[in-house]
C-alpha cells in the first residue's frame, strides 16, 4: 500500500462528490476522489437530470402548443416533431455543461496546492479502506499530520 495518508474519501464525482473534493481541498485536506467513470459530473450531467429536463421542456413546449387555441392562441397549425433538432439541441445543451464542469473544475483545482486532489479507482479504495483497518485507528485523522 503506498505511503500517502488521505483525510476524506468521496465516493462518486458527481456534482455534490466533486464540489464536495473541490472545497475539502480548499480547506487543506488530503482528499481522494472516487468516480468509477472517466469523466467528473456523475449520473446528473451525463444521463439524468440536465438531459431529462431538457426533454422534458420540449415536450412540454409541445403540449401548450397542441392546446393553444384554447387558451385564444390561433394560427398555430399543425404541429409536427423534428427528432433530430430535439436530439441535437439536447446535446449540445450537455455539452455545455459538461464545458462548464469542466472550466470550474480546472480553475479550482489549480488554485489548490499540488497533488492535493487525486483520482482513485475503486480497487484502490478497497486497498485504501484495508489498510485503514489494518492500522487499527493509526492512521491520522481529519486535521491531523
Amino acid at each position: 500500500m503506498a505511503e500517502t495518508i488521505y483525510d476524506m474519501v468521496i465516493i462518486g464525482g458527481g456534482p455534490g462528490g466533486y464540489t464536495t473534493a473541490i472545497r475539502a481541498g480548499q480547506y487543506g485536506l488530503k482528499v481522494a476522489l472516487v468516480e468509477r467513470e472517466k469523466k467528473l459530473g456523475g449520473t446528473c450531467l451525463h444521463v439524468g437530470c440536465i438531459p431529462t429536463k431538457s426533454l422534458l421542456f420540449d415536450a412540454e413546449i409541445y403540449d401548450h402548443l397542441k392546446h393553444a387555441a384554447e387558451h385564444g392562441i390561433e394560427g398555430v397549425g399543425t404541429i409536427t416533431i423534428n427528432w433530430k433538432t430535439i436530439l441535437d439541441r439536447n446535446n449540445q445543451r450537455q455539452v455545455f455543461a459538461r464545458d462548464r464542469v469542466r472550466k470550474i473544475n480546472e480553475s479550482k483545482l489549480s488554485l489548490m496546492p499540488e497533488g492535493l486532489l487525486e483520482a482513485m479507482t475503486p480497487q484502490q479504495v478497497m486497498d485504501l479502506f484495508s489498510y485503514l483497518q489494518s492500522e487499527a485507528g493509526n492512521a491520522p485523522h481529519a486535521g491531523q499530520k
